[in-house]
């Protein structure tokens, strides 16, 4: 017998197991009318109670049914319960088996995967109660499960899919190898390798069985195998789009995605999840009315006053157990104040000046009598003055000079210009004061000096409106150099990946992109077509009609 860890879980052929493993009495199936078509060959020599098919038929009243056919059928204590089907049929049979006449011996042979992986073992036997899952249940461990993934040929391909989201959600708790080994594989190649699909199946009963053996009731560490329910079940309650699999799914991801937004889960994990869903046919996407699922999530068993427990995944393979407000997850899941930073670059994003600092370049020219090797157009937007310089000036002015005094010369004829003209783009005194109401808070990153930014924060009495800067005087890389936006993050005390960065030039806009935050780009000095073959995705005019709501929504959608 192939038993995993002496868990009474065996692998291998149904036939010969229950040869060794079925106790020497009476012996009753309940199944349902799929299993009889299907494998009738597995229930015929045995006495049998069909019971109704899918969620609905998980109630007290198919309970009752049993109850009576039993006492019908004289079944006694010593009577031996065999489940044969899919989860309904193993949580009906070990709710019967733990309560009829105060508890009888059962087992279970599950018919498809996900009652292989994941609703036959454990002992967690329950039922619904106006439509909200397991509501109603014990805790009794069955005599043996046995899992014969050859029966499983006879599911539909959606049926063998909600399966899988069990055993990603196992790799997910405390496997990374199995989450490795589902990688490298696909659904195709799963359903035709029996030896494969037996090694997964082995890998994921493993994971819920070390968790059950430390936490057979569920008063901890249990928790975990919780990953993706608490909204999987309000899925199914709401919706009704998904079956159970499918909702585990959408379930897993929406948690991947709350962990990285808290900070607990890397973006490269939460989308090597998403993409593993997507890869074995599983939806990735919260069905609507999110209001619905939200009212559904609030009569969750696992709730604690106004508080839930939420099982999140902090990286493949490891799971954390947090209790996070109502509140906390409706804002989750309706992707709502997820921004608590916006950073602004200075040139070109909160001043249209671009036009000054190119004139500015040609007047320090005339000055000093060079000429330029090429003309100043809007290609230099958001490069550094040392790099302009030695692409338009002659050598021997840079030699006689040096970049330090042509840049420094080139600024404050820059200052002379545009002093009396400092106007904020437009929105942009609007975005901020919804910014400022909703706790959000706003700074400068600039790659400019620190005296060109002083002009325009006085000008622009930008005291009020603003929370602080960094400028190019504070970091030693300039742009495309994440480090004058990690440092505004830093001093603003918020995580890049809950910042905005505003950008107009292709290089502050790499420099936002490598410092973790979310990019917006203006297409004020460079055009839609442009930023977009830079892969710039969010592109705005300016700021008119933006608030921090309508930032959410385009960068959350």
């Amino acid at each position: 017998m192939n038993g995993i860890a002496n868990s009474g879980v065996y692998i291998g052929s149904v036939e010969q197991l229950l040869q060794q493993l079925l106790p020497k009495r009476r012996v009753i199936v309940i199944t349902d009318s799929n299993v009889d078509r299907c494998h009738h060959s597995l229930i015929s020599s045995y006495e049998h109670i069909i019971i109704g098919l899918g969620e609905q038929a998980k109630n007290l009243t198919t309970l009752e049914k049993v109850y009576t056919q039993l006492m019908e059928m004289g079944a006694d204590r010593s009577t031996f319960l065999l489940g044969i089907g899919g989860g309904i049929v193993t949580d009906i049979t070990g709710f019967v088996g733990a309560t009829y006449m105060r508890g009888v011996s059962f087992g279970f042979i599950p018919t498809t995967l996900l009652a292989m992986v994941d609703a036959s073992v454990g002992g967690k036997n329950g039922v619904n109660i106006g439509g909200f899952k397991n509501m109603v249940g014990t805790f009794l461990q069955p005599n043996f499960v046995i899992c014969d993934t050859a029966k499983l040929s006879t599911l539909s391909d959606r049926e063998f899919a909600a399966g899988l989201a069990e055993v990603i959600k196992a790799a997910v708790i405390a496997d990374a190898e199995l989450f490795d080994l589902l990688e490298n594989s696909d659904f195709a190649t799963l359903r035709a390798d029996n030896e494969l699909l037996s090694r997964v199946v082995e890998a994921a009963l493993k994971v819920k069985i070390d968790v059950v053996a430390t936490d057979a009731t569920e008063k901890g560490l249990r928790r975990v195998l919780n990953l993706g329910h608490t909204i999987a079940h309000a899925i199914e309650k709401s919706t009704r789009v998904y079956n159970h699999g499918e909702a585990v799914a959408v379930g897993l991801c929406c948690v991947a995605t709350a962990a990285e937004r808290l900070g607990k889960l890397s973006a490269e994990d939460r989308e090597r999840i998403e993409l593993l869903c997507e890869r074995y046919n599983l939806p990735t996407q919260l069905p609507e009315p999110i209001d619905k699922l939200l009212k559904a999530i609030r009569k969750d068993k696992k709730r604690e006053g106004d508080n839930l427990h939420l099982i999140l995944p902090t990286a493949v393979g490891a799971v954390e157990d947090l209790t996070l407000s109502f509140d906390e997850v409706e804002n989750i899941l309706k992707k709502r104040n997820m921004i608590k930073g916006l950073i602004f670059d200075m040139d070109g994003t909160l001043i249209q000046n671009m036009p000054y600092h190119m004139k500015a370049f040609n007047v320090l020219a005339e000055r000093l009598g060079y000429q330029m090797l090429q003309p100043v157009t809007n290609k230099f937007y958001g490069r550094h003055n040392d790099e302009i310089f030695s692409a338009i000036a002659p050598q021997w002015i840079i030699d006689k000079y040096g970049l330090q005094y042509l840049s420094d010369e080139k600024e404050a004829i820059y200052r002379e210009l545009y002093v009396g003209h400092v106007c904020l783009t437009d929105g942009l005194e609007e975005l901020i004061a919804d910014a400022k109401s909703k706790g959000v808070k706003c700074y400068i990153g600039s790659a400019g000096p620190r005296v060109n930014l002083e002009l325009i924060w006085n000008g622009a009495e930008l005291d009020n409106k603003i929370d602080g800067y960094i400028c190019g005087d504070d970091i030693v890389n300039f742009k495309p150099h994440p480090e004058v936006f990690l440092k505004s993050c830093e001093a603003m005390g918020v995580a890049p990946e809950d910042c905005v960065v505003f950008e107009d030039a292709i290089s502050g806009i790499k420099a936002g992109w490598a410092a973790g935050c979310k990019v917006v780009a203006l297409s004020t000095t460079a055009t839609v077509e442009a930023l977009a073959a830079d892969g710039v995705e969010h592109i705005v005019p300016n700021f008119e009609g933006m608030t921090i709501a309508s930032l959410e929504e385009m960068l959350y959608k």
